[in-house]
């Protein structure tokens, strides 16, 4: 009885630790309380269902590689966020590094406790595996927030070819684990050394064939990226230079114009029609709002032409936004890096924005200074919902759907020429991003 309890108790440890990875790597779909309660139940319906199909003294069968990853993806998809794919990828992949794990907990022992303990804890139940399989499933556990602390990537991260490669590559080492384990079981030493050294060599070589497609498919990717990255931003500038363009050109008409309004008025003042002159004025204001002037935030060109573009388009769309800038003239930062990060970071504030259907709600705040070498930008905007709510699914409101993303990669990826820092947070119903740029630590200086 004890032993069944034993075994239950660590499978459903398994399967718990499963859907917590699973929900790291894509996602979850409801608040902590719900998520969790839903997890334990799912996690102890598959372990009855995998108790009551299989042998539970066999740790190591195909039937629990095929049960254990295929009916948890399927589950997983009731409580967390992603593809099919990708549940099977990652249950596929942990329950091969469950049966490694195992492995060498045993190997460890065999070699330097206990002579037979491999082969004892395979076909036996009893104290000693009962110690075995705890001891194991708290190194699962520990492994699992390991993991959790290093790895940065998720699920989407990865094509479903690299998935699917993923998933043969596994399988196959699967397989060859099996046969290892069923060669050792038999005792024939020389069937043994057989299996051990034409397993080696083929997991040797698939593993030399895998590192090579992963990184020819990294390179790829990253080729990808920076086109992507390249096209984004030259359509960004050129966009960028459009409206600035159209922008000197309104104010080179309102420069024009405005003689003509000051003769007016200069001949209303004369005449005494006081109240008529307060009317143009009135008018002329009107007018004046309509037709945004340039404006000089910073005194240098770049940065208040950027900015000058993004109020513009910031007016356009019923958005009021709060300007409060200084800049060194003698910044070693480029011009086309602090561009891409004031720009960006201003059209994901104007983005969100625009989400929030009272305009009067509507507020992008932008302050930049500078201190000791230093460049300061802060950006608050308001926001329909906190983004750092895990149980909304944000969605972008960008026409061109693939360039969503892309804004943020380019701003981290000039941040890191200058050692810079990016903070992204929610405070009293605003999203603050802060933005630390070192100057004398610019890509131009570095060695």
């Amino acid at each position: 009885m004890i032993n069944w309890c034993i075994e239950i108790g660590v499978t459903i440890c398994e399967e718990i630790v499963l859907f917590s990875l699973i929900e790291s790597l894509c996602g979850k779909k409801y608040g902590k309380l719900r998520q969790t309660a839903i997890k334990i139940i799912v996690s102890i319906a598959v372990t009855a269902f995998i108790i009551w199909m299989n042998n539970t003294v066999s740790l190591f069968s195909f039937l629990t590689l095929i049960i254990g990853s295929l009916i948890p993806a399927i589950l997983a998809k009731l409580f967390c966020n992603g593809k099919l794919i990708q549940f099977m990828s990652i249950s596929i992949m942990y329950f091969l590094a469950i049966t490694i794990v195992d492995i060498l907990i045993a190997f460890i022992v065999e070699y330097l406790l206990i002579h037979g303990f491999f082969e004892l804890v395979l076909t036996t139940t009893g104290f000693e595996r009962n110690c075995y399989i705890i001891f194991s499933k708290i190194m699962l556990v520990s492994l699992y927030f390991i993991f959790k602390k290093l790895f940065k990537y998720k699920a989407k991260d990865f094509s479903t070819k690299m998935l699917i490669f993923l998933d043969c590559s596994s399988v196959l080492y699967y397989v060859c684990l099996n046969i290892v384990i069923g060669s050792i079981i038999s005792e024939d030493i020389t069937t043994v050394k057989n299996t051990i050294i034409v397993s080696l060599l083929f997991m040797i070589v698939f593993l030399v064939l895998s590192i090579i497609f992963i990184k020819y498919y990294s390179d790829e990717k990253q080729r990808k990226n920076n086109y992507k990255m390249a096209e984004y931003q030259k359509n960004i500038l050129e966009k960028n230079y459009l409206s600035l363009n159209e922008m000197y050109k309104t104010n080179a008409r309102n420069m024009h114009d405005y003689r003509n309004h000051i003769l007016v008025l200069q001949g209303l003042i004369r005449s005494k029609k006081y109240e008529n002159a307060e009317e143009y004025l009135e008018e002329l204001y009107t007018e004046i709002n309509k037709d945004r002037l340039i404006i000089t935030y910073t005194g240098v060109e770049i940065v208040d032409a950027v900015l000058n573009v993004k109020a513009n388009d910031a007016a356009k769309n019923k958005i009021k936004m709060d300007v409060n800038a200084s800049y060194p003239n003698d910044s070693r930062i480029k011009q086309t890096d602090i561009c891409a990060i004031l720009g960006n970071l201003i059209d994901n504030a104007i983005e969100a924005c625009l989400k929030i259907d009272d305009k009067n709600m509507r507020l992008v705040m932008v302050r930049i200074s500078y201190s000791n070498n230093i460049v300061f930008i802060k950006i608050k905007n308001s926001v329909l919902n906190n983004p750092f709510d895990e149980t909304i699914t944000l969605k972008t409101t960008k026409e061109d759907k693939q360039a969503h993303g892309l804004g943020l990669t380019i701003v981290k990826n000039a941040l890191e020429k200058y050692s810079g820092d990016l903070l992204q947070s929610f405070v009293d119903d605003m999203f603050v991003t802060e933005v630390i740029l070192y100057c004398n630590n610019s890509a131009d200086t570095k060695k």
